[in-house]
Order: structure tokens, then C-alpha cells, then sequence
């Protein structure tokens, strides 16, 4: 069994998770004064004492939001126009420039309405408050999914594996139906912290959203919360003290995996909310892999398998 780990400490990151997921700062401005979008950077670098060559980073991203819509630097603009005097401003700079993998997108399957590809470890799938250029969607609209593409569900960001997506908006809303509907098969495989014990076994409980100082972090309860259900199959060793399992959860909720195992006191490996985080020598990020899709679409059933990782015995 491994101790949950402290909300106080902060876990320790590879090298790899440090450079591609740099820290996000926040900056607010009310504006007192019409504030000129001619020269938009100089005059917020000069507002919020962020260096101009951050600002400009920052605003390359999409990182600007004018209450609740994010800015388009890109957008044409009349050469007087102007932010009126009131206006809230809040803009989203990373600490420094993020190194992301940069690896050609694998595509699983390509069907006329969707398709699936492999997400790279430390990608996000949808654009963030800080960067609307540095997400999976991006990519695959910028890519083989052309321009409309969505992403019909998610995963972690440091999660890798099989993601779907829609060509069209009314296709993913289809797909969105399916999924709402529970008649998706979802697979995953992960690296575990000891050996768990049966060799196959169920976590259930409600799942609530708790404080944590720096994360997104949920628990499992007996009693109220979002009902979550997962089963798992032991698949074997990996070295002495760690353990392959395959993961099928009937439900979707944010992290429910990563909390089920925690729960059960075999957190997954290189878990740096649940677990005890990157240790040198070891993964660089958390081992849980998506491997499996199964559903129906246009009335015949579709199967979509990932190669699993290294090291882990076939299911």
C-alpha cells in the first residue's frame, strides 16, 4: 500500500513535465482610461510590468480575455479603435515558453464523419486560458481533421492514447450523444504503484470535488457526490514493485481512474496528485495509457485498439 500523498508538498515533476507544462501567470486590469488596441502590447506591458516580449507571447496565444471572450490578435481592427473605459481585462502569460513533443500525429483510423488519433503525453486536448494554439484540437484541425474538427471527449493531459474526433460540429454532437449515453466501451491500461489483490476487482463510489492548493483534485465517498464505477483486471508485474492493470470505468468523471486506484492503495505511477509524483529514473509522466474504444456508429460496431506501452502484457 502507498500513503496518499501531502496537498501541502508539491510532487515532484520530470524534467520533461517541467519544460512542457510551464506555470501560468494571471494578470487583471480594470481599465481607468479608453485603452487604444493600436500598440495593444506595449500599452498592457507598460500596465502590468510584464516584459513586452511576454506580452506579445501571451497575446500570440490567446491569452487575453475581455470578460468572459478571449481576445483575437489576428482579428482585423480600425485604426482608431479602442477599449472603452471599465472594461475588465485578465491575461494569461506562461512563466516561459512550453516544450512540447513534437511528434507527427498517428492516425488510428479515418472515417468520413470522425477520426482517431494517438495524444502525446503533456498535450491538452482543447485549448486552455493561456494558449488556444498548443492543444491536440489545434493540431488536428490544423491537420488531418481539418478545420472543424472537435474533440469528442478527453483526457488527462498527461494521458495518452486513443481520442476521437468529430469532422463537423453536428457530428460531434452526435458522438457527444453516444458517450452521454453510456454506450461507449472505454479502455485503458495503467502502471500501478504494489500488486493489488484480487486479480480482478471494482471501485464504486461517489466522487466530490475537495481543496487542494495548487490542482483540480476530487475523493471518493460513501454517500452523495457523482456516482463513478470502474472495473479493473490485474494484467502482471512490472519489476517487483510495480503492477500492470487494465481499466474498463462504466462511467466519466474527471480523474476517476487515477482516484479509484488511489482509493484502493495502488496510486498509478508517476501520479503527482494522487500518487508520489515523477521519481528520478523512473517515467516521465503519469503511466496511464487509453487503449480501447469500443461503440456503435451508422449501425455497425466499431473497435479501435492503441498499441499498449512498453513493457505491458498483452490483455
Amino acid at each position: 500500500m502507498t500513503a496518499p500523498p501531502d496537498a501541502n508538498v508539491e510532487a515532484p515533476r520530470s524534467p520533461e513535465a517541467i519544460a512542457a507544462d510551464p506555470p501560468v501567470q494571471r494578470a487583471d486590469l480594470l481599465l481607468d482610461a479608453p485603452l487604444p488596441l493600436a500598440g495593444l502590447a506595449a500599452h498592457l506591458s507598460a500596465a502590468l510590468q510584464w516584459s513586452l516580449a511576454r506580452v506579445a507571447e501571451a497575446l500570440l496565444h490567446g491569452g487575453l480575455w475581455i470578460g468572459a471572450q478571449r481576445f483575437d490578435p489576428e482579428a482585423p481592427v480600425a485604426a482608431d479603435a479602442h477599449l472603452p473605459a471599465g472594461t475588465g481585462l485578465r491575461l494569461y502569460g506562461f512563466e516561459r515558453p512550453p516544450a512540447l513533443p513534437t511528434a507527427p500525429l498517428t492516425v488510428v483510423h479515418d472515417a468520413d464523419a470522425w477520426l482517431a488519433v494517438l495524444k502525446p503525453p503533456f498535450w491538452s486536448v482543447q485549448a486552455t486560458r493561456a494558449s488556444r494554439r498548443l492543444d491536440l484540437e489545434a493540431a488536428v484541425q490544423a491537420g488531418p481533421g481539418g478545420p472543424e474538427a472537435r474533440a469528442v471527449h478527453r483526457l488527462d493531459r498527461e494521458t495518452s492514447g486513443l481520442l476521437l474526433f468529430a469532422r463537423s460540429g453536428a457530428v460531434a454532437g452526435q458522438l457527444h450523444g453516444v458517450f452521454r449515453a453510456h454506450a461507449v466501451q472505454k479502455t485503458y491500461v495503467a502502471r500501478v504503484a504494489g500488486r493489488p489483490k484480487p486479480d480482478q476487482f471494482s471501485v464504486q463510489g461517489g466522487m466530490i470535488r475537495v481543496a487542494h492548493p495548487r490542482h483540480s483534485r476530487f475523493a471518493l465517498v460513501a454517500e452523495g457526490g457523482q456516482p463513478s464505477h470502474s472495473d479493473f483486471t490485474v494484467l502482471g508485474p512490472h519489476g517487483a514493485a510495480e503492477t500492470w492493470v487494465e481499466a474498463r470505468p462504466t462511467t466519466g468523471r474527471t480523474h476517476q481512474l487515477r482516484v479509484h486506484l488511489a482509493h484502493r492503495g495502488h496510486p498509478i505511477v508517476a501520479d503527482g496528485i494522487y500518487g508520489q509524483g515523477w521519481l528520478p529514473g523512473g517515467p516521465a509522466h503519469l503511466q496511464l495509457f487509453a487503449t480501447g474504444l469500443d461503440f456503435e456508429w451508422a449501425g455497425a460496431p466499431v473497435s479501435l485498439r492503441a498499441p499498449t506501452p512498453p513493457g505491458c502484457p498483452s490483455p
